[in-house]
């Protein structure tokens, strides 16, 4: 229990030390240079968009300077009705040759009426040509990442690792991630190691032309394996779509669906022709259904 409280002490005072000596030094250099300048300031670096919607007017503002390439801050900031969330970024920035090297304080806020919470980290990011090395401070954990990207025959291929420290665990979770894409193919895999527990995620995605989607997902968490199949055909106004999905939970339990679908669209409307199929283990059930939506 002492060792987790100095190790949650020592993970603070780190975080709080590089967030007041990047916002110190960034205030200063921007007051410095910026403050004769305001107008051409504000329209190069700050974007503000403000819509009206159903459920009230949104603004959505964004901030974002670099000093030099050396000292850097980004800000978005969301608002509407319920209430709002905001990104905020510090970080210093070095740069030599080929190697890169960074440290950012981020801090992540949430404000609504069903939701308020604050987190805060830091990261520290330092990439070798295409090598890409992190290690992340958060508050209940730390993560360590090592990726590259790299081009295998005609294939685009990214592979990275994971190693994730928790401070109420002893033990380390360890993801491997790939993903790669070839022509019209992507292909995204995760594997995660946690103590005896394994979860998998694959998804592959599959454009043979624009006229052509077909997607597989295998999803596997221990207790739950998820199988979805779905694919489409667009021309002229047309779609054509078809979906099988197959759940089975830790009980053994399965639990079919699948649909098959027919749209067309028009200047005036979308009309939807479908069949579905859920093989409810009490009721199997198989649906027509019809849809129409105008367009105004």
């Amino acid at each position: 229990m002492l060792k987790q409280t100095d190790q949650k002490i020592e993970n603070y005072l780190l975080k709080m030390l590089i967030a007041c000596f990047a916002v110190l030094g960034l205030s200063s250099a921007v007051v410095y240079a910026q403050v004769n300048n305001f107008p051409e300031f504000f329209g190069d670096h700050i974007q503000v968009e403000a819509t009206k919607a159903q459920g009230g007017p949104k603004v959505h503002t964004q901030f974002d300077y670099s000093l030099d390439d050396t000292l850097i801050a980004r800000s978005s900031v969301k608002l509407n009705n319920d209430g709002f969330e905001d990104h905020v970024a510090v970080g210093i920035v070095r740069n030599s040759g080929s190697v890169s090297a960074a440290v950012t304080y981020n801090l992540h806020r949430y404000n609504y009426s069903d939701q308020d919470n604050e987190t805060d980290d830091v990261s520290i990011d330092f990439h070798y040509r295409s090598l890409r090395v992190q290690h992340r401070f958060e508050n209940t954990e730390q993560i360590s990442t090592i990726g590259i990207p790299f081009d295998l025959f005609a294939a685009q291929i990214d592979l990275s690792y994971d190693q994730i420290f928790q401070q109420e665990s002893d033990d380390s979770i360890d993801v491997y991630r790939l993903t790669s894409q070839v022509n019209g193919l992507r292909i995204s895999a995760t594997l995660k190691d946690f103590e005896d527990e394994t979860y998998t995620d694959i998804s592959t995605e599959y454009r043979p032309s624009k006229s052509w989607l077909m997607a597989f997902i295998f999803r596997d968490d221990g207790d739950d394996t998820l199988r979805h199949f779905h694919g489409e055909y667009a021309i002229d106004g047309y779609r054509l779509s078809g979906e099988y999905k197959s759940q089975v939970d830790e009980g053994d339990q399965s639990h079919i669906t699948g649909s098959i679908g027919l749209e067309k669209s028009t200047k005036l409307a979308v009309f939807k022709l479908g069949l579905d199929y859920d093989e409810n283990i009490e009721n199997p059930s198989l649906f027509f259904n019809i849809k129409s939506e105008f367009i105004f």
